[in-house]
């Protein structure tokens, strides 16, 4: 299982870490310092099986002060224990707080939801 940024009830936080199960045990990764996304909270992440990669979208980020949400795709890949960009065209609006999926048949992410000083409804596709 990996785990990434969150609100530590201080500040945004942009850590990541695995948990190994057969050891139960956690280990901080450090993936290359200025490649993954900035520090946020009210992100979704989704495990693509095919590319062996985590798919975060989206959340709150703390830009110099200013709150802001963010719709920027970003691609874990623990193999190469790198952080890459997915440019996607048009990506669904900026938001928090959402839900979201990957459909392995067809390598769509689904979001749904959220919150983006208002609230939103229904889903919307996300190829990455």
């Amino acid at each position: 299982m990996l785990t990434f940024g969150g609100w530590s009830g201080v500040e945004h936080l942009a850590d990541l870490h695995r948990y190994d199960g057969w050891a139960d045990a956690w280990t901080e990764l450090l993936p290359a310092p200025a490649s993954g996304p900035a520090a946020r909270a009210g992100h979704a992440a989704a495990w693509d099986p095919d590319s062996m990669s985590m798919f975060v979208f989206a959340g709150v980020q703390n830009s110099s002060g200013m709150l802001s949400y963010d719709r920027t795709i970003h691609k874990y890949s623990p193999l190469k224990n790198a952080w890459s960009s997915v440019q996607n065209g048009e990506s669904p609006p900026a938001r928090a707080d959402h839900a979201m999926l990957l459909d392995p048949s067809s390598t769509t992410l689904f979001t749904f939801g959220g919150y983006n000083s208002s609230y939103l409804r229904g889903s919307s596709p996300i190829m990455p």
